[in-house]
């Protein structure tokens, strides 16, 4: 049996499961929502039964909007269910329960009574690790349910909801085009899939790519022909000098948790998003404040402070984790060197590992002219990823002249000067492997 970091965990006894579901099913990819309807049926429906849904899709940023919605409810003392994806280290991060992640017990009997329910029927497994978490959300009292669209949204195993209390869009970029489309304006028909009649869609700010390959044209179609309410980032609402504004609303950001000048977008989303439901989930724009100050989104510009690798640091010098991995996360990259070296311009060295599948050359084209050296890497424990040796030729080609190296993840370190930045990037999964050895 193949063992690959998409469904690896550290506890042996779920590590076993999930890996049993993993291959299950053939593909690991099929966006249809027939299985997981027919599965869901077998538990009476718990689509059906969740609180108040809001629902969140797009290629950058899904995650951090859902940590500030998530932060802001649970400021104004609400119960939250949250459903995310990719796990970083412990599947148990994917399912939190009534605002605390699922017990190692409870996702083994709840995953349990799923696959019997299935009966060796076909089902991916996201789809069949979807109906988990939605039954476990049924038997718990929560004040709100938020979930994050796998890939994609319109034939999304989270897009069976029929009526949500909001959805939300971020940012379209490039990404999973296999199954998405190769234009920006395909992949936003598929995102604009979770449309729903008389529901608030709020999207995000978009890259100038984006607009001008009509990506605002497919969610202006779409919110028509699904009857949703489309509150478009810059029309509708804005963020001008730390200052967010929503009609009548306005609120000056305090400093922001997550770090990144890009996070003041995806917070303008979270914030549009509860403004929109404020007769259902009353939030105060106290909590608000509070929840954007203690929002928690591992692996998205984060500073590691413990661990081996820290530990193999000299003492002037910093390590910083980030899981982008496509275009526009590479800009967002790109934007963060830049402030760095306005600041203070310490060298800065870059460490990358990617999966099969991704855009290297584009990525790399935007981070390279910020890097003093590339080390590059194989993920850990991953069948999809790209050979170091390959990584490190396409650096090259994009005419990348300083100094390129080629590593293990476990020898990643030593070739940096003894001052500066190094920033570890291209991969979730590679962030998720660090932060095993290293949170």
């Amino acid at each position: 049996m193949q063992k690959d970091s998409f469904a690896i965990d550290p506890d042996p006894r779920l590590d076993a499961v999930l890996q049993r579901l993993f291959n299950f099913y053939p593909v690991a990819i099929d966006l249809k929502t027939d299985r997981i309807l027919r599965l869901l049926a077998r538990f009476d429906n718990p689509h059906l039964k969740l609180p108040p849904v809001i629902h969140v899709a797009g290629t950058n940023g899904k995650g951090s909007v859902i940590a500030f919605i998530r932060a802001m409810c649970e400021a104004a003392g609400l119960k939250c269910h949250v459903l995310t994806s990719p796990h970083l280290v412990r599947f148990n991060e994917r399912i939190v329960v009534a605002s605390k992640d699922i017990e190692t017990e409870a996702l083994l009997k709840v995953l349990a009574r799923c696959e019997e329910a299935n009966a060796q029927e076909p089902i991916t497994f996201f789809e069949l690790t979807t109906v988990a978490p939605m039954l476990a959300f049924t038997e718990t009292p929560a004040d709100v349910c938020i979930l994050e669209t796998g890939m994609g949204g319109r034939f999304d195993a989270t897009n069976v909801v029929p009526q949500p209390l909001a959805t939300a869009i971020t940012m379209i970029s490039y990404d999973h085009m296999q199954y998405l489309g190769d234009t920006l304006a395909k992949i936003a028909f598929e995102k604009a899939g979770i449309m729903k009649r008389g529901v608030p869609c709020i999207t995000g700010y978009q890259t100038p790519q984006a607009i001008a390959e009509g990506v605002p044209d497919v969610f202006d179609a779409e919110a028509q022909k699904a009857g949703a309410q489309w509150l478009a980032a810059e029309r509708d609402w804005k963020i001008e000098n730390n200052i967010f504004t929503y009609g009548d609303f306005s609120f000056e950001f305090p400093p922001l948790a997550l770090k990144g000048a890009h996070q003041l977008e995806n917070a303008g989303v979270a914030l549009v998003t509860l403004h929109t439901v404020k007769d259902t989930l009353k939030i105060s724009e106290t909590a608000m404040r509070e929840g954007l100050q203690k929002a928690q989104w591992r692996g998205r510009l984060q500073k590691l402070t413990h661990g081996p690798l820290v530990n193999a640091l000299d003492g002037e010098s910093e390590l910083w984790l980030d899981g982008a991995h496509n275009d526009s996360g590479a800009a967002t990259l790109a934007a963060q060197f830049e402030k760095w070296k306005n600041e203070d311009d310490k060298p800065l060295h870059i460490i990358m590992g990617m999966v099969m599948g991704k855009e290297k050359e584009v990525f790399l084209r935007q981070v390279l002219p910020y890097a003093e050296t590339l080390t590059m890497i194989d993920v850990p424990e991953n069948s999809k990823s790209m050979k170091a040796a390959e990584l490190a030729d396409a650096a090259k080609q994009c005419d990348f002249t300083k100094p390129v190296y080629v590593r293990t993840a476990e020898d990643c370190i030593g070739v940096h000067n003894k001052k500066g930045r190094i920033m570890i990037c291209g991969s979730l999964y590679l962030a998720g492997a660090i932060l095993r050895d290293n949170a």
